[in-house]
């Protein structure tokens, strides 16, 4: 697996194969040794050896960041759109393997910030300036 600002990609059988939408991933490894990359267009899973195995969480917008807290998934988006005319970002709170949305909410601008899990908390800082604590209702 390869990612980066013009261009990313996987390698197989000692040849590059650029795939559009794995340009700027941020790679994650994970407690069973696999790979999660975020970034345009989504998030993407890969095994131990960086082999592709799906690509569950689709999006326009770029994924900006990808938080495990307590056995969800929360994970934010940008908005699009030129300086003049930007469009909305969302949170996102998803089962822990990334099956099912179960719930979600727009932020202005979206989420470009590092947000970080604390003591049961999550917080996030809006490209407008706000900060989000957010808490997980079971």
């Amino acid at each position: 697996v390869f990612s980066g600002g013009e261009y990313g990609g996987i390698i197989l059988d000692g040849k590059k194969n650029r795939l559009e939408n794995m340009r700027n991933l941020q790679l994650v490894k994970e407690e069973d040794n696999s790979i999660t990359g975020y970034g345009e267009g989504g998030i993407f899973l890969f095994d131990e050896t960086g082999n592709f195995l799906s690509r569950p969480f689709e999006s326009t917008n770029y994924v900006t960041n990808n938080i495990n807290a307590d056995g969800y998934r929360v994970v934010t988006t940008t908005g699009s759109g030129s300086m003049i005319a930007f469009n909305e970002g969302f949170i996102y709170l998803l089962s822990n393997d990334y099956s099912e949305i179960l719930y979600s909410i727009m932020v202005p601008n979206g989420i470009s910030a590092k947000g970080i899990y604390h003591q049961g908390s999550i917080y996030l800082l809006s490209d407008m300036g706000v900060l989000y604590k957010l808490n997980i209702s079971k």
